[in-house]
């Protein structure tokens, strides 16, 4: 917002200028042409990093950084055009900044970023059954398949404060290692977690009896990153939720099946 009211004011000034409109317009067309470079500039730095992590663990606060740099580089390019378009019509160009400024201040709230999804499954197993082995995140890369391992890294039995430590294969080349961690606990009922990351999260697992078995609910909420949201990934949210229960899906299948047969006592 900092970069954008800058411009803003010069381009105000300019609304204001009278007589010296001409003289103002061709530093406008200047200002155009220095940063429409500066941007190309930048945003030419942001996909070199990109680029170059490409294959390699996923790394939140260097990916975090990255956002930002190409952040940056459409601030400048929306400079350049504002300025470019202030140079005939000072109040279009006005106009213009404001219109990003609008874009920036209304991503800021959370909730308009949350992805939340919600999914269920009946297993044909006794509440204490299911909940000792989802809960226990050793079990995940038996159901989950883009779960290759994990390990508990810390000491005794399972309950609030303990944590996990996974991988996950991202795609070919592409992994993210993370720890979860246990928040809150009610044997054979409910189960809370979150991952300790930079993206606030939370995970809930609750338990119930059903008939012969039990019912699994699940919930997971999270949110869209703030520099992603502004770069447009907000209108990808709706793909994700799907990717992400689509998944889950793939997952209760295989619990089911393990669950349900003689796998499960392997």
């Amino acid at each position: 917002m900092v970069i954008l009211a800058i411009p803003a004011a010069s381009v105000f000034y300019a609304m204001l200028a009278g007589s010296q409109a001409q003289a103002v317009a061709q530093v406008f067309v200047t200002a155009n042409w220095v940063f429409n470079w500066a941007a190309g500039v930048v945003i030419a730095i942001a996909l070199v990093r990109f680029w170059l992590t490409r294959r390699k663990a996923v790394d939140e606060r260097a990916l975090d950084r990255s956002l930002a740099t190409m952040l940056v580089g459409f601030d400048l390019l929306i400079i350049s055009i504002a300025f470019q378009i202030a140079a005939i019509t000072p109040a279009v160009g006005l106009l213009f900044i404001a219109g990003a400024l609008a874009w920036i201040v209304f991503w800021l709230p959370p909730a308009r970023r949350a992805i939340v999804t919600e999914s269920s499954v009946v297993i044909e197993r006794d509440p204490a059954t299911v909940f000792a082995f989802v809960t226990n995140d050793v079990n995940q890369p038996r159901y989950v398949a883009i779960v290759e391992s994990v390990e508990k890294i810390t000491t005794g039995p399972i309950g609030p404060g303990t944590q996990f430590r996974g991988l996950v294969r991202l795609g070919p080349n592409k992994t993210w290692e993370g720890t979860s961690e246990v928040i809150h606990y009610e044997p054979s009922s409910r189960v809370t977690s979150r991952t300790i990351a930079i993206t606030p999260n939370l995970e809930v697992l609750t338990f119930e009896p059903v008939g012969r078995g039990t019912l699994l609910q699940h919930r997971f909420e999270s949110e869209i990153r703030y520099n992603q949201a502004l770069l447009g990934g907000v209108f990808l949210r709706g793909a994700q939720k799907q990717r992400l229960l689509a998944m889950r899906k793939a997952a209760w299948d295989k619990l089911k099946q393990i669950l349900e047969t003689s796998e499960f006592d392997r």
